[in-house]
């Protein structure tokens, strides 16, 4: 367990400006309490100040129900009633057609069997009894089907009604949602935006929405417009922990959320994933280091390993040991290729927080550590293949369910096998 303080002192409000020397260039913008209400609002939208970019068209993605697609489905269901209203006056008229020609049949039928012997008259009349039966049989089904296609006149014109009452609702939920404007914020974004060259990150006091990559005009944690930065926000899991549940793993938690939420916009740079690395830290001193992209195998991070292990616990001692106010915590860095080493977040020693190559049993064990040895761990040919947790929010369930190597050994064998329905 960990202290509510130990989770503040990991916010990046806390911790820039002491290392801001040694981090990405960022902006913090303080947000007011309606904009934090507007992320916990239920839904994905934007506020009504807020405008697409110009490469794309709102109605592309969240406009629903607007004054043209009202129309459009009005003019629809009126002339598929219409066709359906001409349909049934053309099937009574055939039916009428009919009753005709049946009925200039007996006719000549009834004088024709005056002509005839008495004997055949039992005949003729089986006869008649039999036309008059088949008579009785084509008005049920005509009844029959003039009442089948009253009902299905009845039941569009309830579906319409119900559709028409659905829209009504939307716009109502919408105009409830278009309370929610922030022009102030929206100017401040995009000053940021044009200063860091049209590109930024964002994240909340401690996480940035990874998970809502998909969001994004881009694909990726880069947002080039207020909108992306928006709807990256109000689509993130990670950011709903944030606002709701930052605190739930403290001994002594007394609050669910900070006083004080900001917006942090980092400066985007493309970084490398196989350059990132996550530090381990207890007591103030480094004693595990794990590669950051635990899911693929860099052959060349073996040959440079001692290099990059010695690159870091320089950075620490020099840097960070001592000045970050926790004594056990975790720091997240990357080195460049010229082998400078830049901060990238920090976060709690907690369990809620991915140990990546290692296990949390292992890294509370204070036995299996020596005090001067540090462990780099990277992904070996022979290490269990893993699949990365942020793909809980990219593919289908079953994909996800592949955790771990065993599962994906599984999967493979009863491929192989033809095993699959």
């Amino acid at each position: 367990m960990i202290s509510q303080q130990e989770v503040l002192n990991c916010m990046f409000q806390s911790w820039y400006q002491s290392f801001r020397k040694h981090t990405i260039k960022s902006k913090i913008i303080k947000l007011s309490s309606k904009f934090i209400e507007y992320l916990k609002e239920d839904g994905v939208f934007l506020p009504s100040s807020v405008k697409f970019p110009e490469r794309f068209r709102e109605e592309d993605f969240w406009k629903i129900g607007d004054e043209d697609d009202e129309n459009q489905f009005i003019n629809e269901n009126q002339n598929q009633i219409q066709n359906q209203n001409q349909n049934e006056n053309q099937n009574q008229n055939q039916n009428q057609n009919q009753n005709q020609n049946q009925n200039q049949n007996q006719f000549i039928n009834e004088n024709q069997n005056q002509n005839q012997n008495q004997n055949k008259n039992q005949n003729e009349n089986q006869i008649e009894n039999q036309n008059e039966n088949q008579n009785q049989n084509q008005n049920q089904n005509q009844f029959k089907n003039q009442n089948q296609n009253e009902n299905q006149k009845i039941d569009l014109n309830q579906l319409y009604q119900m559709d028409l009452k659905n829209i009504q609702e939307n716009e109502v939920k919408d105009k409830q949602k278009n309370e929610y404007s922030f022009p102030s914020l929206e100017k401040e974004i995009e000053e940021v935006i044009k200063l860091y060259e049209g590109k930024v990150v964002p994240k909340l006091n401690w996480t940035c929405p990874r998970d809502a990559n998909w969001v994004t005009s881009s694909g990726s944690v880069a947002c080039d417009s207020v909108s992306d930065i928006f709807l990256s926000l109000k689509s993130s899991i990670h950011i709903h922990h944030d606002l709701n549940h930052a605190f739930d793993f403290c001994y002594d938690k007394t609050m669910d959320s900070p006083e004080e939420f900001v917006l942090v916009l980092r400066k985007y740079y493309p970084l490398l994933p196989s350059m990132e690395f996550r530090c381990f830290v207890r007591s103030q001193k480094l004693f595990a280091i794990s590669q950051r992209d635990h899911t693929t195998y860099y052959f060349f991070l073996h040959e440079k390993k001692d290099i990059y292990l010695k690159l870091i616990q320089e950075f620490f001692q020099k840097v960070i040991q001592n000045n970050f106010p926790n004594e056990n915590y975790i720091f997240d860095i990357y080195i460049t290729k010229n082998q400078r080493v830049f901060i990238i977040d920090f976060g709690p020693f907690s369990e809620f927080t991915d140990s990546l190559l290692f296990e949390w049993e292992e890294l509370k064990n204070q036995e299996k550590w020596n005090e001067n040895k540090i462990e780099l761990r990277l992904v070996n040919k022979n290490t269990p293949l893993r699949t990365d947790p942020i793909t809980e929010f990219r593919y289908p369930q079953d994909y996800v369910e592949l955790h771990d190597s065993i599962a994906i050994q599984k999967f493979v064998d009863l491929f192989r096998e033809g095993k699959f329905d």
